[in-house]
């Protein structure tokens, strides 16, 4: 009787979707936002896997909900002369010992936007 040649391998199955890391996803998440479709319409468009595509955006939906607000707010620096100066309306004592003078509603607002 001739012995079976058949050998049973340990190795692993690599996964059909072992290319498709963070970096991979996150340029996918990228392309569908500027392609100006619809998950399912950019998902059958580009033969992107649904339930893959949904957990990807879905997680990093969730990282951008849970980042840090920035620190430092950019803020728009006029020169020049007025005529006309507006009250302050908020002055800020900064740790250096200087006071930041904010005589702008709009310029507050974004401030306190940016600080949630």
């Amino acid at each position: 009787m001739a012995k079976s040649t058949k050998q049973s391998s340990n190795k692993r199955t690599h996964s059909p979707y072992s290319h498709e890391d963070k970096s991979y996803w996150h340029n996918q998440i990228t392309e569908f936002k500027q392609s100006g479709l619809n998950r399912k319409a950019f998902c059958r468009r580009f033969d992107v896997n649904y339930d893959r595509f949904q957990y990807w955006y879905r997680k990093f939906e969730l990282e951008k909900k849970h980042q840090p607000t920035p620190a430092v707010v950019p803020i728009k620096l006029t020169t020049g002369t007025t005529t006309r100066v507006n009250p302050v309306l908020c002055s800020i004592r900064l740790t250096s010992g200087a006071t930041l003078y904010l005589h702008d509603m709009g310029l507050i607002q974004s401030l306190i936007k940016g600080a949630h």
